[in-house]
């Protein structure tokens, strides 16, 4: 299904994503503004036409690396514990809209990457996180993996 905001969607979800990543304070925690950002990336995905089927995939791939950065001592450094906790979840939340919306496969690899960085986010913080959990059940509900060159 296309629909007439498929060719806006490029453009506002990089809009809301620009306005989520803008640099909070270290001290305060993030604001309404920022978790309303990262709700409407949520239902871009969701509400997405099913010609962003590529997209999606470039969508993980970025949040993989996103995720990832999170968790790197300069940005632990510059930024409170809680904002990264918060951010975590949001990402989490980026994955499974993703695995929900998808209609065709997921290569194994990207899969196994979304998994490795959620689990990588798990020892970082020493428990396990709701948004995380749900991003990995989506992953596996989904059961859309793929191995290349097979």
């Amino acid at each position: 299904m296309i629909d007439e905001f498929s060719k806006y969607f490029d453009g506002l979800f990089t809009s809301f994503l620009n306005i989520a990543l803008a640099k909070p304070e270290k001290s305060g925690n993030m604001d309404n503004l920022v978790m309303h950002c990262f709700i409407c990336l949520c239902d871009l995905i969701d509400y997405s036409s099913h010609d962003k089927q590529e997209k999606l995939s470039e969508i993980l791939t970025y949040f993989v690396t996103q995720l990832n950065s999170t968790m790197l001592p300069e940005n632990i450094n510059i930024t409170s514990i809680e904002m990264i906790h918060q951010i975590q979840s949001y990402f989490c939340n980026i994955f499974r809209s993703c695995f929900r919306k998808k209609i065709n496969m997921v290569d194994l690899s990207l899969a196994e990457q979304v998994y490795f960085c959620i689990e990588s986010s798990f020892k970082f913080r020493k428990c396990v996180y709701e948004e995380g959990l749900l991003a990995i059940a989506a992953l596996i509900d989904s059961k859309l993996f793929y191995l290349k060159n097979i």
